[in-house]
């Protein structure tokens, strides 16, 4: 990476943000990442020979473009971080107030930080900052572990679950590693999809895999069969059985077909939270019509498309009666 770098004129914390922009883009499907960075505070050259805490917080955008090579990508963040820095005195509140800029990450390279010095013959220890609670909901530090540079991610917990944040960090890995090995191609086309994701994918769409398209009312009535006293479906008004659910699924069919439905007419049905939903789902797909259900206590003239959609209308105390929970239901 830093021969990288150093052969295209661009510094290790432009080009790990470059990544870090790319993996946030794709994240929240956006064109462009608001994010917030720090400088060495040093853009004076009456400070750079001095010791001391001098660390700004500027504020960033960056955007991926249109047809923008890889290489091109990295060059525009550049110029973004070297204009942030040539403005990094202007207090950071007055630019979130006066621009209504108010980024929730926050980006830091540690890169290049030295481990020790000597100040006068004497040693100086370098003693980390363990911040009680994050200031950003999510700050991601490039850090050298080991003599390589990583990813760390520092997030609300509040705001994030640990698996999410684990997959985000090593998008951030796979983005960085992607620009250096490909830096021509087009940055919307480097992919964040890890190899184990891209096996998972295959496997979900290979269409060879055979398939059982037993229809699902053909499926609980081979359960019913296998095991009719076993309970099939428990609600607030009782257990249910899977013979006695059948029964009252069978008997609905049978009221449906009686009132001249014809194969694959649409049904519409509103009924209460309860059981009954089950058996006309059950009933309506036996007696060869697809499932419409309408929200309960709708007048007819309140939901026009709806009745419109679910073709004609029939009310029925036998549809009724069939729905109702059966005989064999004990109560919960």
């Amino acid at each position: 990476m830093e021969n990288f770098c150093r052969a295209n004129g661009f510094t290790q914390a432009a080009l790990c943000f470059a990544a870090v922009c790319y993996a946030v883009c794709r994240w929240t499907q956006g064109n462009d990442a608001w994010l917030s960075a720090i400088s060495s505070g040093r853009s004076d050259p009456r400070l750079r020979a001095t010791i001391g805490m001098f660390v700004q917080t500027v504020p960033l955008g960056v955007s991926l473009g249109e047809n923008m090579s890889r290489m091109a990508y990295v060059r525009s963040v550049q110029g973004s971080l070297n204009e942030a820095i040539v403005h990094e005195e202007y207090p950071y509140a007055s630019v979130c107030e006066e621009y209504g800029f108010a980024p929730h990450i926050m980006y830091a390279c540690e890169l290049g930080i030295a481990a020790t010095a000597q100040f006068d013959g004497k040693a100086a220890v370098m003693t980390p900052l363990a911040m009680p609670e994050p200031k950003f909901d999510l700050s991601i530090h490039v850090e050298e572990r080991d003599g390589k540079p990583v990813f760390a991610v520092q997030y609300d917990s509040a705001l994030y679950s640990a698996w999410i944040m684990d997959r985000f960090a090593d998008t951030l890995g796979m983005a960085l590693a992607g620009i250096l090995a490909r830096p021509d191609e087009p940055v919307r086309t480097l992919s964040l999809v890890s190899p184990q994701q891209e096996k998972l994918l295959e496997s979900i769409n290979d269409t060879s895999f055979p398939l059982d398209e037993m229809a699902l009312h053909r499926k609980f009535e081979a359960q019913a069969a296998r095991w009719p006293h076993r309970a099939a479906l428990v609600a607030d008004e009782g257990r249910y059985e899977y013979a006695a659910l059948n029964a009252a699924a069978n008997r609905l069919a049978h009221g449906l077909l009686a009132l001249g439905l014809q194969p694959e007419e649409r049904v519409a049905f509103a009924l209460p939270r309860t059981g009954r939903i089950i058996v006309a789902m059950l009933g309506i797909l036996k007696a060869g019509g697809p499932i419409f259900r309408l929200i309960l206590n709708i007048p007819q003239n309140a939901s026009p498309m709806c009745w419109k959609t679910a073709g004609r209308v029939s009310s029925s105390q036998t549809a009724e009666a069939a729905t109702s929970a059966p005989e064999e239901a004990q109560p919960s």
